[in-house]
């Protein structure tokens, strides 16, 4: 049987792509700008990315031709950076924030002008660098999901903010056991609350550390799986049937469930997905995609995989109207 090539008719009619075997080459890392010529844009990054079996920041892309994510030089450099950034400014808005725990000196020197100003600095750094200074997007990019990026954010700020309460606690305890004995027992520093935050910040950074590993293994697997759908799948012309707005964003990309149509030799299909995009990267109904159906072996037998992306030879269009698909902050859309 011969399959009939894709075309971009815009019709009712769905092809089918012959099959091809491809191999994965001029293998880059995804931190580097995009050489792609793909006529559809970075969708990667900012959509539309499909998923068939994930859902939300599950969801894993990864750009054509690149290998599966890693931490690189740069990555480490920046979460180890933030980390002690977190650490300091833990450190200084702690006793701005909850007054009972600093220590008399402590205390004395928050006060000064000078540690506001270090302070406002601190959060105007956050605000221009970003709080991870570069390491989610970085880490986004490589493994093409926000899952992994937010779990290694939040146990390295967390860690830094459990490192800064121990700081205080230190300082604490040792103005307790040599205060001068004039000193009531209300003016001492409250290390019972203290030791509350350090519980929870310890407990919470413990469980992040758990399961960052698993978060890295799983991005990695899927990244994986990605890349051999691509080698060995046989790639169909699909066409974008039905798109359901499910009001929900996760970092800047809004979340949709869709169906998705492809012609086979037996029969035509439809497949349920969920998409992420870009409010301004949203395909309009009808609009063509990138269908690859593989059978990869696993270890409970052969099953079949479904990869959907933006099809390079029939580049898609996308809704004009994004501002009814940017989420609001009452989690409302338009």
């Amino acid at each position: 049987m011969t399959a009939t090539p894709p075309h971009d008719d815009r019709s009712d009619e769905v092809g089918l792509e012959p099959v091809e075997a491809t191999t994965v080459h001029g293998i880059g890392d995804p931190d580097e700008p995009s050489e792609s010529s793909d006529p559809n844009g970075e969708w990667w990054i900012d959509g539309p990315i499909f998923s068939t079996a994930h859902s939300g920041s599950s969801i894993t892309s990864l750009r054509p031709g690149a290998r599966p994510g890693r931490f690189t030089a740069s990555m480490i450099a920046r979460l180890s950076f933030a980390f002690l950034f977190w650490i300091g400014f833990a450190f200084l808005a702690l006793p701005r924030i909850v007054d009972p725990i600093a220590a008399p000196a402590v205390e004395a020197l928050a006060t000064q002008w000078w540690w506001y100003v270090v302070v406002v600095l601190a959060v105007i750094s956050m605000v221009v660098l970003g709080p991870t200074f570069g390491f989610t997007r970085r880490a986004t990019a490589q493994y093409g999901q926000l899952g992994l990026p937010a779990v290694a954010a939040a146990l390295v700020i967390t860690a830094a903010v459990f490192i800064a309460l121990l700081l205080h606690l230190a300082i604490g305890i040792d103005y307790i056991r040599h205060a001068p004995p004039t000193v009531e027992y209300w003016e001492l520093p409250d290390t019972g609350i203290l030791l509350i935050f350090l519980a929870v910040a310890g407990v919470g950074a413990l469980g992040l550390l758990v399961a960052l590993p698993f978060s890295i293994r799983f991005a990695v697997k899927t990244q994986r799986t990605i890349v051999a759908i691509r080698r060995t799948g046989t790639r169909y012309a699909g066409r974008l049937e039905h798109l359901d707005f499910r009001h929900r964003r996760i970092s800047h990309l809004s979340q949709f469930s869709v169906r998705v149509s492809f012609g086979t030799p037996d029969a035509p299909r439809v497949v349920t997905a969920q998409m992420q995009a870009d409010p301004e990267r949203v395909p309009l109904v009808g609009e063509p995609l990138l269908v690859i159906v593989s059978t990869i072996p696993g270890r409970r037998g052969s099953r079949e995989q479904i990869l959907i992306e933006p099809d390079p030879d029939r580049p898609m269009r996308f809704d004009p109207d994004s501002g009814k698909y940017v989420v609001t902050a009452d989690g409302g859309g338009g």
